[in-house]
C-alpha cells in the first residue's frame, strides 16, 4: 500500500448541535475526501476534540474550510508522534515565585506566569462508563430537551475517585512544549507540599494541580481523556494481569500531545463559537462509545435494559444484535431478560451456502457464523440454526 503524501489529521471540537444544523453540515461535507458521514455524525456531536478524517492536507483543507465557515473549531495536524514524553515526578519544592519538580533527570521549574496545559485523566476507564450512564439516564428520564450534561466539576471529582493521573506540559511563549511531567498518586514524595500534605495520595495529587493552577497563567485543564476520539488514545479496560495500565499511559501521552498541539495552534479567529470549559450532551442515538467506533459491548457501557431494570421493567431484544458473536456479548449478559435474533448482517449465515465456501467441516466449525440465537438471563443459550436462504422466506 502506497504511503499517503503529506498525511494530516482533521480534528474537530465537537459540540451539541441541533439536528437541522448538523444535517445541513453533513450534506455539505458529503463527498469530501476522507469524510465518512456515519462516523462524522458520531464525532461531530460529543465531548472534546475528535478525529473527523485523515489524509493529505490538500484533500482535507476544503472540509476544514467548510467547518470553519459554519463556526466549528477544527485543526489540521501532521501525523507525527509525540516529541516529548512526560517524566515521572519524584518530589517537589514550593517557593514564592516558582514550583520546582524533581525527576530522574533535570529539575523542571514552573515560574509564575508560565503557560501550562494540564491533563487530568482516569487510567482505569471507569469514568467512561459513568459518563455514558449519565447521558443515557438523562435522555431516558428527562427527555432530549431537558437533558443536563455532566459538568466539569462532577467529571473532575469522578476522575479523582477512580485511578487519576496528572500530566503537566510547560509551554513557551509560542505554545511549544518545554517540559512534560507525569504525577502518579503515591509515587512521589509529598513532603514538599508542606502543611497541605495529606495522608491521601489522591489528595496530594489534587494539591499539586491546585498549586499549578495558582502559579501558571494560563493553565488549561483537559478532562476528556477517554471521552474524546483521537487516534492512538483508546482506553483499555482495567483487567487483572493485563497490560492495560502501560497501554493507557502510552495512550495518555499521545492524548497530551494532541492537546498541546491544538493549544499551540489556537482557535481559528474566524470561528464565532466560544466552547471553552463546556460539557456536551449528544443525542441518545449517538451515544454508542465515544472512545471509538462501537464493535463490541464493554462492561462499562450501559444498556437501556440495565437502566430500566432497577425500575422494575422486564426487557427483551428481538432482531439483529451486531455487537460481537461471543456469549459475553449477548444482550442477556447485559441486562436483557431474553434475546432472540441474529448476531450479524442478515446474509452472513448464508455464506456457507455459497459454492466457493470451503467444504472442510473443520473450517466451518472454526470460522463459520453462528446461527439464530435464543438466550435468556439465566444463562441458557440455544443455537436454533442458520438463517439460510430458505429460512429467510418465512423469517
Amino acid at each position: 500500500m502506497s504511503e499517503i503524501p503529506n498525511p494530516h489529521l482533521l480534528i474537530v471540537d465537537s459540540i451539541a448541535a441541533g439536528s437541522n444544523e448538523l444535517d445541513s453540515l453533513l450534506a455539505e461535507l458529503d463527498g469530501q475526501p476522507g469524510i465518512d458521514l456515519y462516523l462524522a455524525r458520531q464525532r461531530l456531536i460529543g465531548r472534546g476534540p475528535n478525529l473527523l478524517a485523515e489524509g493529505p492536507r490538500e484533500e482535507l483543507a476544503p472540509s476544514a474550510a467548510i467547518l470553519l465557515r459554519r463556526g466549528w473549531r477544527c485543526w489540521l495536524l501532521p501525523t507525527s508522534k509525540p516529541e516529548l514524553l512526560p517524566t515521572r515526578l519524584r518530589s517537589l519544592q514550593i517557593e514564592a515565585e516558582a514550583l520546582t519538580f524533581f525527576t530522574a533527570g533535570d529539575p523542571i521549574v514552573l515560574e509564575r506566569g508560565m503557560a501550562v496545559t494540564a491533563v487530568l485523566a482516569d487510567l482505569s476507564g471507569s469514568v467512561i462508563g459513568k459518563h455514558l450512564k449519565h447521558l443515557m439516564a438523562q435522555k431516558v428520564y428527562n427527555g432530549i430537551d431537558q437533558a443536563q450534561p455532566i459538568g466539569n466539576e462532577e467529571l473532575q471529582q469522578a476522575i479523582l475517585r477512580a485511578k487519576p493521573v496528572l500530566d503537566l506540559y510547560l509551554l513557551n511563549s509560542t505554545g511549544g512544549v518545554l517540559n512534560a511531567l507525569r504525577v502518579l498518586p503515591g509515587r512521589f514524595n509529598p513532603k514538599g507540599l508542606g502543611e497541605a500534605m495529606s495522608l491521601s495520595a489522591t489528595i496530594n495529587l489534587q494539591r499539586i494541580l491546585e498549586r499549578v493552577q495558582e502559579y501558571a497563567s494560563p493553565c488549561t485543564l483537559s478532562l476528556d481523556f477517554g471521552l474524546a476520539n483521537l487516534p492512538g488514545c483508546r482506553v483499555e479496560k482495567a483487567v487483572d494481569g493485563g497490560l492495560w495500565e502501560q497501554q493507557n499511559l502510552a495512550s495518555l501521552s499521545r492524548f497530551g500531545w494532541f492537546i498541546t498541539e491544538i493549544s499551540a495552534t489556537g482557535p481559528d479567529p474566524t470561528s464565532p463559537r466560544d466552547i471553552q470549559n463546556r460539557s456536551i450532551v449528544p443525542d441518545l442515538g449517538d451515544v454508542a462509545y465515544v472512545g471509538g467506533l462501537l464493535d463490541e459491548l464493554r462492561d462499562e457501557m450501559p444498556t437501556l435494559a440495565e437502566l430500566l431494570k432497577p425500575e422494575g421493567y422486564m426487557t427483551a431484544q428481538v432482531g439483529k444484535n451486531h455487537l460481537g458473536d461471543r456469549d459475553d456479548m449477548l444482550p442477556t449478559n447485559h441486562g436483557f431478560d431474553e434475546f432472540f435474533g441474529n448476531l450479524y448482517h442478515l446474509n452472513a449465515e448464508q455464506e456457507p451456502e455459497h459454492p466457493d465456501y470451503p467444504k472442510d467441516p473443520e473450517f466451518k466449525k472454526k470460522y463459520g457464523p453462528r446461527g439464530v440465537i435464543k438466550s435468556s438471563a439465566d444463562g441458557k443459550i440455544e443455537d436454533t440454526g442458520p438463517m439460510t436462504q430458505k429460512r429467510m422466506e418465512t423469517a
